[in-house]
């Protein structure tokens, strides 16, 4: 039997709903889904890392990324500190944030522009809000880093964009304006927890499997390339908010 279609309006109401889930499960202490993960399929993961579902479609040093993908946080990983991991509550917010990374589909070079430009626009967002609120020093310096990445990193799909005559999304999809209102609504320790395990180490999760499906499977020379660098900072960014949450105050 062909599997069921989920009407759009059916299916932007489920992610609402996940969300508000997800944020109040982060307010009470979260649960565990033992041996789930729900963004779907199984991480692969890169040794050496030090982030459990960090993936690098293809080995490139830093350095042969462009100067605004390339490098992660200045002395990240001294200010951080911790191992990387995420809290019981994660399995929680991911499941609300899962939803937020659906609403482009992927097809074709186009539609990894148009998945990575919306992706891109909420990361910024929700990290400008996270400048805002954060409690934690180290998470609000975190935030600016997104911000400034994303800024750049979201210039250059409109680029690319332009370039292969690809459409992008002109604002956000219904479950990404729901995880951000759901975010904007949370403060205190609770909002670092919220937005470190909900969005950025569950989206980055996402957009890891995005950026490798195109550096892998794209048409275009160029744009296979441009994933597969981009891919590095991806890779920065959620060790980086990993340590972040495993450091976070018991």
């Amino acid at each position: 039997m062909p599997p069921t279609e989920i009407p759009a309006p059916a299916a932007a109401a489920r992610a609402t709903t996940c969300l508000a889930a997800a944020f109040l499960a982060l307010a009470l202490g979260g649960c565990s889904r033992p041996g789930t993960d729900a963004a779907g399929p199984p991480i692969p993961t890169t040794a050496g890392t030090g982030a459990s579902s960090a993936v690098a479609p293809e080995a490139l040093p830093a350095s042969d990324a462009p100067a605004s993908l390339a490098s992660s946080p200045a002395g990240s990983d001294a200010a951080l500190g911790g191992a990387p991991g995420a809290s019981a509550g994660a399995a929680a917010a991911s499941e609300g944030a899962g939803a937020a990374g659906g609403g482009v589909s992927q097809t074709g070079d186009a539609g990894f522009l148009a998945k990575a430009s919306a992706s891109g626009k909420f990361q910024l967002r929700a990290a400008e809000i996270a400048v805002q609120k954060a409690t934690r020093p180290e998470v609000k310096a975190f935030a600016e880093t997104l911000v400034r990445d994303h800024t750049v990193a979201n210039a250059e799909i409109v680029t690319l964009a332009s370039a292969h005559q690809a459409t992008l999304p002109k604002g956000p999809d219904p479950s990404h304006q729901a995880a951000l209102t759901g975010l904007d609504a949370t403060t205190g320790p609770s909002f670092d927890k919220a937005w470190l395990e909900g969005i950025v180490i569950h989206q980055h999760q996402i957009d890891l499997q995005t950026y490798a499906i195109e550096s892998v499977s794209g048409q275009a020379a160029d744009l296979k390339d441009w994933a597969a660098k981009a891919s590095s900072t991806l890779n920065h960014h959620l060790a980086d908010a990993q340590k972040l949450a495993a450091a976070a105050p018991k």
